[in-house]
Parts: structure tokens; C-alpha cells; sequence
């Protein structure tokens, strides 16, 4: 099966649908004032948003600048940061078209570096070294982890993330390729297994940051509530529907979504999304 149109950041359909999701669902607000607060962002601070997305986390940088101080919007897709734009007029933010690990020149002596929800797509030694460049000593790096992919951080701060008991029902993700298989014969690739590839990013996280200038001061678990409607929002996101549906054709795995939710919802309870947050420290050279 062809690789659909719709399979990357810089796609249009996915910026578009992202920035609806990401600028009226919960979660993107409230995992950005809680990576602006454990920061410690003051006015007069200058912020680097990093993979910042559609500027739901650069408004919040924003907010505890209250005028002062000064943010860096540095994303890698062009598509992405037209929404941002978009979305923050405020004159103390500069968008920056850049990779993680190459941040432009313009970019220098930042005191707070905010990454939420995208760490752990970026290339982590790269990154760490390009950001240990701009920053200043004694600069914080705060970045979310979802708990699955920190399995011993997670365990860590348990207490903080409520975890909630497995319930026996379906998933709206198991009752979407229930119905794309019996629907359309249509079996996803097979994945590789979550615990062993959660084990191995987080060995590799701790590999580069011990060889970086960072250190881990703290991290805190964040736990936070999503709607079912907002499980649908989510997955109306061809990017994300995709890693549920491989390569099936966006607008096929629209309809399977669709129909996935119509008889999954009556009964869906509220679910939580669980995340575990670092917060690194700059030492002087």
C-alpha cells in the first residue's frame, strides 16, 4: 500500500488539524503552564520554545513574561509555525525555521529552554550540545516525557501520575483496527514491542545527558485528563491516526475512525494522559 500524502509534520492537513486540537483541547494547555512553571519563567526572561508546534506553549511562555522578556519559536516545519503565527501576534516572540540541532545564530544567551510533548523526537546528543550553545549557565531545560516511554522515571513519581486501574473494555485505538480488520481485511504492521523500546530510549536519554553539560535536578509526574471526545480530536490528526492504521489511506482511516467512535464512545470514561517531566540545569563550562 502507498504511503499516504498526509505522513509528516510538514503536511499541511496535519499542521491545520493540529493547531484545532492543540489550541481548544486541554492537554497541550495544561502541560504547557505546568513546563512554564517548574521552569520558573519570570518577566525579562528569554525562552526558547523548542519544537514549538502551532504556539500553544509559546503563548504560555508568553504570559508569564507579561510583556518583558523575550521568546524563540524554533520548529522544523514550515506548516507548523504559519499556524503559530497565526495563533501569537504578541511583538517579544521571534519564529525561527530551524532543526533542534542546528538553532540559527539569532538564538543565543537563553535563560529557559521549554520542549512539551516532541523531546523525544529530536536527536538527542545534537540537540543537547546545540542547546547547551545558546543558553546561558545555570539555564533550565524542562521537557515532557510520556510516562510509557520512562518506564523507571515513571515508577519514580507514581504518586504523582494517579494512575488509574486497567479497565477490560476496548480502546478507541484496539476498536479501530478491530474494524479495519474485519471491515477491510486491513492488519497494521507489526510494532515494535513498547516496554523494550521505552527501556532503550531512556538508557539512550541518560547516555546523552551525562555526557552533555546538562544535570537532572528534578523530575515530577503530570497526569492529565482527556475527554473521549478529545481522544477523537486526537485521532482526527492523520498523523496520529496513522500510527494506529500504518499506511491505510487517510481518508479510509477517517472512516474507520469515525465509525470506531460511534460505538465506542457511549460507554468511554474519562482517560488520563501521563507524562513524566525533567528538569535539567546548565553547569558552566
Amino acid at each position: 500500500m502507498k504511503q499516504p500524502p498526509a505522513a509528516d509534520w510538514h503536511a499541511e492537513e496535519n499542521a491545520a488539524r493540529y493547531a484545532a486540537f492543540a489550541h481548544t483541547a486541554s492537554l497541550y494547555r495544561v502541560t504547557s503552564r505546568f513546563l512554564v512553571s517548574v521552569a520558573g519563567v519570570q518577566p525579562g526572561a528569554t525562552v526558547l520554545d523548542l519544537a514549538c508546534g502551532t504556539g500553544v506553549t509559546t503563548q504560555a511562555a508568553l504570559e508569564a513574561l507579561d510583556g518583558s522578556g523575550h521568546v524563540y519559536a524554533l520548529d522544523s516545519s514550515l506548516a507548523q509555525l504559519a499556524h503559530a503565527r497565526a495563533a501569537v501576534t504578541a511583538r517579544n516572540v521571534t519564529f525561527v525555521h530551524a532543526s533542534a540541532d542546528r538553532p540559527p545564530a539569532q538564538v543565543r544567551r537563553v535563560d529557559h529552554i521549554l520542549c512539551n510533548s516532541a523531546f523525544w523526537q529530536l536527536p538527542l546528543e545534537p540537540t543537547l550540545d546545540s542547546l547547551a550553545r545558546v543558553a546561558r549557565a545555570g539555564a533550565t531545560l524542562v521537557v515532557n516525557l510520556p510516562a510509557a516511554k520512562v518506564p523507571r522515571a515513571s515508577r519514580a513519581v507514581a504518586s504523582d501520575l494517579q494512575r488509574e486501574g486497567r479497565r477490560a473494555r476496548p480502546s478507541l485505538e484496539a476498536m479501530m483496527q478491530q474494524l479495519a480488520r474485519a471491515e477491510l481485511g486491513y492488519c497494521a504492521p507489526p510494532r515494535l514491542r513498547d516496554a523494550a523500546a521505552s527501556e532503550r530510549y531512556e538508557d539512550r536519554l541518560a547516555r546523552a545527558v551525562a555526557r552533555s553539560r546538562f544535570e537532572l535536578r528534578r523530575s515530577v509526574g503530570l497526569s492529565v485528563p482527556v475527554s473521549p471526545r478529545e481522544r477523537y480530536d486526537w485521532y482526527s490528526i492523520p498523523l496520529f491516526r496513522q500510527n494506529v492504521l500504518g499506511a491505510m489511506e487517510p481518508d479510509e482511516s477517517q472512516k474507520i475512525l469515525d465509525r470506531a467512535y460511534e460505538l465506542w464512545s457511549p460507554d468511554a470514561e474519562l482517560e488520563h494522559s501521563h507524562w513524566v517531566v525533567f528538569v535539567f540545569v546548565l553547569r558552566a563550562p
